[in-house]
């Protein structure tokens, strides 16, 4: 373990000083926007252009890669991204925090991408499931950090933006420094949404939903706990639950898929979900305490991320396996569309119902995805444990993130074969 550490140390370092001086944004611009006034609804907008930018960077960002070279590209986009981040307090304006995120959002899916092309070219056949395990845990411990760090200045100051814009530019030293030779770049074929709907309609919807969900409360969680009267302590703590309750939540819920049929363990945790967001809209009036509702956040973690990666393992059930990273490209797009449309929705919900309108989207949303998976169990019969695919946490960064993933078809001149897939064999079926 030790030497496949010191082998990505590099794509690591980077990956932890890149999380690290962005994550402080998800606190810092909706705080200073409620400062300096401007509506809920506005500050959605602005949330939300961040995963907007994500989708027109997954759909050009390889281009640039593969014209300029992975370092020269990195260079690039993190230089850009250090600028837009240094840019936000020389000029409060929510129209020119729109345009700051939009760039924000797409220099990261290229940053992430090659970061991700880096990992899986420096990763084997039998060392890519633990290369992505610790690329996960840097990424989840990096954001914990980032929102966490965001208590040592008031969040309406310069200087946090100059320490995160910072941080950023710091990130280029070791991947700029790495010894590890840069992959080829080759474009793979991308399955439609026409595809994907006719593969598996499930799928699809689920990581819609999960973007809608993880969108809206990364997206107005900082606003929502100001709401309930949170100091800019509690904003950090209620952020950074989310984010620690769902990678410590994980992982026991995806051995369950493992044993279950997956759409049994969905459409539990859905409905555990739903209960919990819908308990949350009355814990405030209850308590003014921070820690239930970090708790709750905490326990909405775990569900919450699983929904992505148990859709995307659901569509790869009836994939060959060598269609995998294809699959992954329009799943991706229908979760950046949904994280999209989710700090708007929210946004808008809160901004007429008050603070409650924030858990309360997430219960109608986890209690709708809850039926719909009810819906196609009974449309089709389960596949047995044993020709399911093994759950795998895959993060929904760049179009890059799937070829890290251990089941899909390998690099380096490994076959599909090779890696590990649970016993499944390689149908090529469609759900109905």
């Amino acid at each position: 373990m030790l030497s496949i550490i010191w082998q990505v140390s590099s794509v690591l370092g980077g990956t932890a000083l890149l999380m690290l001086g962005t994550s402080l944004l998800s606190i810092l611009l909706p705080l200073s926007l409620s400062r300096s006034g401007f509506s809920t609804e506005i500050i959605g907008f602005v949330m939300s252009a961040y995963y907007g930018g994500l989708v027109l960077g997954a759909i050009n960002c390889m281009r640039i890669i593969a014209r300029i070279g992975h370092i020269r590209a990195y260079a690039c986009f993190a230089a850009v991204t250090c600028a837009a981040v240094l840019a936000h307090p020389m000029w409060v304006d929510p129209f020119f925090w729109i345009f700051l995120r939009l760039i924000t959002g797409f220099c990261l899916a290229g940053l992430f991408a090659v970061l991700e092309s880096w990992l899986n070219h420096s990763s084997g056949n039998r060392t890519r499931g633990r290369v992505l395990s610790i690329y996960l845990m840097t990424t989840y411990v990096s954001i914990t950090g980032g929102q966490l760090l965001v208590n040592l200045w008031d969040a309406w100051q310069y200087l946090p933006y100059m320490v995160g814009g910072m941080v950023v530019a710091l990130s280029l030293v070791p991947v700029v420094m790495t010894h590890v030779s840069a992959p080829d770049i080759t474009q793979s074929e991308h399955l439609t949404a026409r595809e994907l709907l006719r593969i598996s309609p499930l799928a699809v919807v689920g990581c819609f939903s999960s973007g809608l969900v993880l969108g809206g409360f990364y997206g107005m969680g900082a606003i929502y706990a100001k709401l309930i009267q949170f100091d800019q302590w509690g904003v950090s703590v209620f952020l950074s639950s989310m984010v620690v309750g769902g990678f410590l939540l994980q992982f026991p819920i995806g051995r369950f898929s493992d044993k279950l049929d997956r759409r049994t363990v969905m459409a539990v945790s859905m409905l555990l979900a739903t209960g919990l967001c819908a308990a949350a809209i009355f814990v405030p009036r209850l308590s003014a305490e921070i820690w239930p509702m970090a708790m709750i956040a905490a326990l909405c973690g775990g569900p919450f991320s699983v929904i992505y990666p148990l859709s995307t393992g659901q569509a790869y059930d009836y994939l060959p396996k060598e269609r995998y990273v294809a699959a992954a490209g329009g799943l991706l797009l229908a979760y950046a569309v949904g994280a999209t449309a989710g700090p708007i929705v929210v946004s808008f919900l809160m901004g007429r119902l008050g603070a409650a309108a924030f858990f309360g989207f997430f219960a109608v949303v986890c209690g709708l995805l809850c039926l719909f998976v009810v819906y196609r169990m009974r449309a089709r019969t389960p596949l047995p444990p044993d020709q399911q695919e093994v759950f795998r946490q895959v993060p929904a960064y760049s179009p890059v993130a799937a070829e890290l993933d251990p089941r899909a078809t390998t690099s380096k001149g490994g076959t599909a074969s090779e890696a590990p897939s649970g016993g499944k064999p390689a149908p090529v079926a469609r759900e109905p």
